[in-house]
């Protein structure tokens, strides 16, 4: 499996496991009722997940690792989604027809 692809795993497994304690630092860093030194507190903690929000994360093709024209639901690009379904290999997706 290429790098990328591995990369991309181990971000979205990152993500999945901090996700609940950076929403919960964010909001207590945004509540303005809660006093300066715990909402400062929680900012500082919250610096420490960079790279951990899902505007991080990007879908790469399982099978080539390239980064552009993926098809989300599959995980592969156009041009192997194509290759795939005109073999028959995706279940529920056939070619269609006019």
């Amino acid at each position: 499996m290429p790098a990328k692809v591995l990369r991309d795993i181990k971000l979205r497994e990152k993500f999945c496991l901090l996700q609940k304690r950076r929403l919960l630092l964010k909001a207590i860093a945004s509540n303005e009722f809660l006093p300066h030194y715990k909402r400062s507190m929680a900012q500082k903690l919250l610096n420490r997940f960079r790279y951990v929000a899902k505007t991080h994360i990007k879908n790469y093709c399982k099978k080539t690792a390239h980064g552009r024209s993926v098809i989300g639901k599959f995980k592969m690009t156009r041009g192997q989604f194509r290759v795939y379904a005109d073999k028959g290999m995706i279940p529920g997706v056939r070619r269609s027809g006019w």
